[in-house]
């Protein structure tokens, strides 16, 4: 029975089921990482990035970010709080993870002190990729305020490379560390560290790292050192410190808020400029000499060319934040980060040598800190990455939710891929909408962002998994409730159908009902008013209902302007409703949460539930049948309805003695006190029964699902216990009882509807995949998890056609005597023969050519070998593989390609797929 996926005032289950049977030797059925994890950093709050940084521990480079994650360094007692992400995270190419212990204050040196009194900034401020000449070749830096690093004591600054956190000699005791900064004065390339002193205090404000350990310069005095930056300028290579108060040997001015360090001694950086506040520094390299950009809090930009400054160029009310230089296809750039003190927004800008050319504005709710350009991807195209302490910022498809670090993009900020786009996870379902990828996993997620100290909705987003990332298909501008395939239309085609209280898809004036063909958007009916929709179904009784009809059902009061309350269909020309034309009463207003069509022996017949306690002048708790006249208790009279709070879903299901109706929801039990069944019980139509003893929470969610080693069994979605404080699981029954999976000790919180059963090899995954808000899960992916068999271990590599139809291991094993599926998308050809052939090891790009059937990717000497070969019908299709059972063959290297030969002649006459390669 088709039933909506949906979510009810928050939490509870998703899950997608594809099982292409278990596979000898194969491991046990866990968590699998499958869907990608979100940012570690969380959302918003206490995650703040401050310095971002390439660096390659010997494992190839990757993204560090740093800066204050999770937790505020000192507790309000002044007791040390480090926080489980330690400050700085690396980018593996899913998620980010940590390194080691990272850094955090636990040491005595801060013990007793009054955190008020503590600078705002830390624990990590600034970070810097050095080679100290000790033979251990390059390492991260990092540096700001704390005592630890990798839980021994590393006093503001610290070194992490492949063989994990060091001290830097001594450290820097005392004030924070604000920036790090590599400067060659001829003599080889020499680390600074600068600081914030106290106002009046002695203490030097830079130091460089030599053999013998840490070295202040000369000078000390009042320094508040906020950057530091390299420049070449036309007497040779200089340090420029910049800040407040800098009263050094050598400077001059008034408002001393920049010197410079030749190698031995201070002095000004050209005449005197007041930037009102600590400037921030950028160097734009040049041939001989560079330009040095400076600004901050004076709404001014100023460049000096070595020798004088530039006239302040005009920011028009912006303090200039961060500015990077980036490579792009007009050439190198200068891209500043502007920022306007009253309005809390943000505009990107471009310098052009003599002024700022203003880019798109965007929307921040909190403050980003630092851009840099930095290819994270290896892909020798450098991005734009901001890190900072956001929620929400604008973009040219609405507010998307981002957490610390994101990257730039012509409309905005975007996460870092393939983390959820979202906050909330909901509602899968399977939709082939047509383009030849076959069906792909569809979710809905909603964003929340801050307003007045509280969350409230931004939109909705529908989303789908595609090439290994969550790409986003429409955004909605309120709530969806119930998304389902359906063939509204009958033989019209299935379609994609969103249900809710929304009023808008991607800026169109849609109410409520909508349907998308892969293509477009349509509204059915003119939607519904006075309420919302919460579940619908395709119904057809053979009487009243000759073909397949959509019903509807909710808290609405109309239906295309017209009096059709609760519970109504479509004829696809006209509304009309089943019974009473009175609402009905339910507590809360949420009168119809599930549909569900059963037959108790007089033929189909339409099943409500919810939380209603009469419908018209007739009194029924919480479920009803509707007999083709009129709304019927469900149960002898003396022994009918549910005495709790209500219904959640409906499910047919065969405990072996004929189909019979589940129900579950929030009750105590069921009928005239039948014992055992609190939360879920069963009907034939007549009289109610326990399922098993009942479950101890609120039930959500129920299907028939697979796993492949445990047969068919009734699983449902549930409290762990009365007070969802507990948590939630996933129960199973079968001959022992229930048994149920729990999602791991903290952060459980599943979407509370929306189980998919997806059949048998309608994608490369198979198992139960759960949505929800966050999840504690040994596979590390959040908000879309998956519990199931692991994908046959082939990785895919690119032909060498351009748009080549792409290949993808489905769950099975790659060994000797093993088996697994592959799956083809993105054929061009209408109908064509998949030829799938194995070799052993992978030759360049394109592999060698081969007379009558074109370049092979892959080749096993003296030839490919073809393995097997099947139809792939409408683009998109699967084969199977059946690995020889040859014991020699382990450890071998495989790899696979497909050619595909167009039968009709209406596309392309041969077409070379990606490759996979694995080892055996």
């Amino acid at each position: 029975m088709l039933h909506c996926r949906r979510s009810l005032f928050g939490l509870g289950l998703t899950a997608m089921v594809s099982f292409l049977g278990p596979v000898q030797g194969q491991s046990q059925l866990d968590w699998q990482p499958t869907f990608g994890a979100v940012s570690d950093l969380g959302l918003g709050g206490n995650n703040e990035v401050y310095d971002m940084a390439l660096y390659d521990d010997g494992t190839g480079p990757a993204l560090y970010i740093a800066g204050r994650f999770d937790h505020d360094n000192v507790n309000p007692d002044g007791s040390p709080s480090g926080g489980p992400n330690g400050n700085i995270a690396k980018w593996d190419g899913t998620h980010f993870v940590t390194l080691g212990e990272g850094v955090g204050v636990d040491a005595p040196s801060f013990a007793g002190l009054d955190p008020s009194s503590l600078p705002p900034d830390g624990p990590i401020n600034a970070l810097a990729v050095f080679d100290a000449g000790d033979g251990r070749g390059p390492g991260l830096y990092v540096a700001g305020r704390f005592s630890s690093a990798g839980g021994e004591a590393a006093e503001n600054v610290a070194r992490w490379d492949a063989g994990g956190w060091s001290a830097v000699g001594a450290g820097l005791p005392g004030p924070t560390l604000t920036d790090l900064e590599v400067v060659d004065f001829g003599g080889g390339p020499e680390l600074f560290a600068s600081r914030t002193n106290v106002i009046f205090s002695t203490t030097q404000a830079v130091a460089r790292w030599t053999p013998e350990g840490w070295e202040y310069l000369p000078g000390g005095g009042w320094g508040r050192v906020s950057d530091l930056q390299a420049f070449e300028g036309p007497d040779g290579p200089r340090l420029v410190a910049a800040g407040v108060y800098l009263f050094l040997p050598g400077v001059t001015h008034s408002h001393p808020h920049l010197a410079q360090w030749d190698g031995s001694s201070w002095s000004d950086v050209g005449a005197a400029i007041d930037t009102s506040g600590a400037p921030v520094l950028h160097r734009v390299p040049g041939t001989e000499t560079d330009a040095l950009l400076s600004g901050g809090m004076g709404n001014e930009l100023f460049a000096f060319d070595g020798v004088d400054w530039s006239a302040g160029m005009d920011l028009d009310g912006f303090n200039a934040v961060s500015m990077t230089e980036m490579e792009t296809a007009s050439g190198t750039e200068t891209l500043v980060l502007l920022r306007e003190g009253a309005t809390q927004h943000f505009e990107l800008g471009r310098w052009d040598g003599s002024g700022i050319e203003l880019l798109e504005e965007y929307g921040s709710q909190e403050r980003v800190r630092r851009i840099r350009a930095l290819d994270w991807e290896g892909t020798g195209e450098p991005e734009l990455l901001m890190g900072g302490r956001f929620d929400l910022v604008q973009t040219s498809a609405g507010p998307e939710l981002l957490s610390g670090i994101a990257r730039w993009t012509e409309f905005g900020g975007e996460p870092l891929a393939p983390a959820f786009p979202g906050e909330v996870a909901f509602a899968p379902v399977l939709f082939d909408d047509g383009s030849g990828h076959g069906p792909e996993l569809y979710v809905l997620s909603d964003e929340y962002v801050l307003d007045g100290g509280q969350y409230v909705l931004a939109q909705f987003r529908l989303v789908r998994w595609r090439g290994g990332i969550w790409d986003v298909v429409a955004h909605i501008d309120s709530f969806v409730h119930c998304m389902e395939v359906l063939d509204v239309v009958p033989g019209g085609g299935e379609e994609l159908v969103l249900a809710g209280s929304f009023s808008a898809i991607d800026g169109s004036p849609i109410s409520n009902l909508a349907a998308f063909d892969g293509q477009s958007w349509t509204g059915i009916g003119g939607g519904v008013g006075g309420g919302w929709i919460y579940d619908m179904l395709l119904f057809e009784d053979g009487d009243q209902f000759t073909e397949p009809t959509l019903v509807i059902g909710g808290t609405f009061e109309t239906a295309g302007g017209e009096p059709h309350p609760n519970v109504a269909y479509w004829t696809g020309t006209k509304w009309g409703h089943f019974g009473t034309d009175t609402p009905w009463f339910a507590l809360f207003g949420e009168a119809v949460r599930a549909l569900a069509v059963y037959d108790r022996g007089d033929g189909p017949e339409l099943y409500a539930g919810g939380r209603f306690t009469s419908i018209g002048s007739n009194v029924v708790f919480h479920i009803a049948r509707w007999s083709g006249e009129a709304w019927r208790d469900v149960g002898t009279p003396d022994s009918n309805g549910l005495t709790g709070d209500g219904v959640h879903d409906l499910l047919v299901h065969d405990f072996g003695f004929g189909e019979q109706l589940i129900v579950m929801g929030d009750f105590a039990w069921a009928g005239n006190e039948v014992p055992g069944t609190a939360n879920i019980a069963r009907t034939n139509g007549y009289t109610w029964a326990a399922v098993e003893g009942g479950l101890p929470g609120e039930a959500y969610e129920g299907l028939v699902f697979d796993d492949g080693v445990n047969g068919p069994r009734l699983t449902v979605s549930h409290n762990l216990a009365f007070s969802l404080s507990e948590g939630h699981g996933i129960s199973s029954l079968d001959a022992g009882g229930w048994t149920t999976l729990e999602l791991g000790a903290t952060h459980n919180f599943l979407s509370r509807r929306g189980l998919l059963d997806m059949g048998t090899g309608e994608l490369p995954v198979d198992g139960l995949v759960v949505a929800g808000l966050e999840f504690d899960l040994p596979s590390a992916d959040n908000h879309v998890a998956r519990w199931g068999h692991p994908v046959a271990a082939l990785e895919e590599r690119l032909g060498c056609q351009v748009g080549a139809p792409r290949l993808t291991p489905g769950v099975g094993l790659l060994a000797p005597g093993g088996s697994f599926p592959v799956f083809v998308a993105e054929a061009k050809s209408p109908l064509a023969s998949l030829s799938l052939y194995v070799g052993s090891e992978l030759l360049g790009e394109c592999g060698v050519p081969l007379p009558g059937i074109g370049e092979l990717l892959l080749e096993l000497a003296p030839f490919p070998v073809l393995l097997t070969s099947g139809a792939i019908e409408v683009g998109h299709g699967s084969v199977h593989v059946d690995v020889p059972a040859e014991p020699s063959l382990a450890g071998q290297a495989a790899a696979l390609q497909g050619l595909l030969v167009d039968l009709s002649g209406l596309g392309p006459a041969a077409e070379l797929t990606t490759g996979l390669v694995g080892t055996l």
